[in-house]
């Protein structure tokens, strides 16, 4: 108790009173995410809000002087596990650096804190000549978090290593940059190459593994064009989809494209909240939209537009594909989630469900697909509004430069039964253990081999030798 008085009362006097609190009713929020019912909650001692980079490295440095575990989050859209504070300690909440520091049209570069919102920089791009790269994901998370997420940095034309350059605060209080940022006389004149001399330490920070704080990061943009399109497909089957896809997507005539089940567009176009509380309305609606939807995003001169929606009718009808006509409440809320201007209310109303996502080629892929569609049957998977038999839900992309494909499939379960979460555990490492054998890329989030493991772990004694980060969760393959 004598040193958690002295620990509060040194980080108010880093950040101030009203940034520092011990109150459960301000920590509890970020005890637990979408998958605590896989990785347990935790709960932080302390939630401090730092407002600038001097006072983040106070907080480290403080934390290494009595050995407190550490663990960072921003908006807390955080998933699967990754900003859980299971070891108590710290909890740093970066939402006031949040400032967007330029927009530099020429080099076509963000340079933001972590508290931009990809709404946030939406906005700031306004008016000019460059936007944000699509998303997949929620424009209220953290801007410069979401590309390490790992699945948005490698689709679409200008989508390769969106993030050029990284600060971050190391977990023994050492302040670093990344790529020619590092270099002395770069750091204002050119800190967009991302490499520098090499190697590329931003690539070292993926998903659940971070080696530090970010303070600040320099992002990719792209050019605004005259005109922007979205596309809806839909397809009975999931090959035909997929191979459409691909194919498309190797023209380099699209900004991105990703494809989702049924269930899971219908949770977010549906015109009425109350359609997805309705097990007869729910049905009727599900069933009144393709079984796999592929989502296209063109942009360029009107010409140009013309001319990609005519190549990619060529292609679509290649694989049986019909187009999509949205219209009224559908189409408005249908834009807002493809632009990643933001999701509405209705996405509030999806079930909770685990996430089992694969990497691979299509053969694969369709393997992954095989082996839900045993397991939803084997453990009776149903609808927790209708009561039926649950289709599969699921989201994906193209991922590695159009060659291969993200995605990521859930099972639904109601939290107020122990038998469903019991079921859904069961299927996600029953998932994982069988696909692994069968070229899944992505065993397992935040989950690698033995060697993976342990050269990660080396890296962290190196930066964090008071064992306080709790930002890398370098858990090694169960099975």
């Amino acid at each position: 108790m004598v040193a958690k008085k002295r620990i509060t009362k040194e980080l108010i006097d880093i950040v101030g009173d009203e940034w520092v609190s011990t109150d459960p009713e301000d920590i509890i929020p970020f005890s637990r995410d979408n998958m605590t019912w896989v990785h347990g909650t935790g709960m932080a001692d302390y939630a401090v809000v730092p407002g600038n980079v001097e006072e983040t490295q106070k907080v480290v440095r403080l934390a290494n002087k009595y050995k407190t575990p550490v663990t960072v989050v921003t908006w807390g859209t955080n998933t699967t596990g990754i900003a859980i504070p299971r070891r108590g300690g710290i909890l740093l909440v970066m939402r006031r650096l949040n400032r967007v520091l330029e927009i530099n049209e020429e080099t076509m570069t963000a340079t933001i804190e972590p508290g931009v919102t990809h709404g946030k920089l939406l906005k700031a791009c306004l008016g000019k000549s460059v936007r944000p790269l699509h998303i997949i994901g929620c424009p209220c998370g953290s801007a410069l978090a979401i590309p390490f997420y790992g699945v948005n940095a490698f689709t679409g034309r200008y989508g390769f290593d969106r993030i050029i350059g990284i600060e971050m605060v190391l977990p023994n209080g050492e302040l670093i940059r990344t790529g020619s940022w590092a270099n002395p006389g770069c750091e204002k004149i050119n800190p967009y190459n991302r490499r520098g001399a090499g190697p590329d330490l931003a690539a070292l920070n993926y998903a659940n593994w971070a080696f530090g704080v970010f303070t600040k990061g320099i992002l990719r943009l792209a050019p605004r064009q005259e005109v922007s399109e979205y596309i809806l497909v839909g397809f009975h089957d999931l090959e035909p989809l997929l191979r459409a896809m691909l194919k498309i997507e190797k023209r380099d005539i699209t900004l991105g494209a990703n494809f989702v089940s049924r269930g899971y567009f219908a949770r977010v176009i549906a015109p009425r909240v109350e359609i997805l509380k309705d097990p007869v309305e729910l049905e009727k609606f599900q069933g009144s939209l393709p079984r796999h939807i592929l989502q296209l995003y063109v942009a360029g001169t009107a010409e140009q537009v013309e001319l990609y929606k005519k190549l990619i009718e060529k292609d679509i009808s290649e694989y049986n594909g019909t187009i999509m006509h949205l219209t009224g409440r559908m189409k408005e809320k249908a834009d807002l989630q493809a632009w990643g201007i933001g999701l509405a209310e209705n996405r509030e109303f999806i079930v909770p469900i685990e996430e089992t996502p694969s990497w691979g080629t299509i053969p694969v892929l369709l393997r992954m697909r095989e082996i839900m569609e045993e397991l939803y049957k084997r453990y009776d998977v149903r609808d927790t509004t209708t009561g039926k038999p649950a289709e599969i839900d699921y989201w994906g992309q193209s991922v590695e430069r159009c060659t291969q494909i993200f995605m990521n499939q859930s099972m639904q379960f109601d939290p107020r039964k122990p038998e469903t979460i019991e079921r859904a555990k069961n299927c996600y490492f029953e998932f994982f253990a069988r696909t692994i054998g069968e070229g899944n890329a992505m065993p397992m989030f935040g989950a690698q081999s033995a060697e993976y493991v342990r050269i990660v772990n080396e890296v962290k004694k190196m930066v964090d030798p008071n064992g306080i980060w709790g930002g890398i969760i370098p858990l090694e393959l169960p099975f």
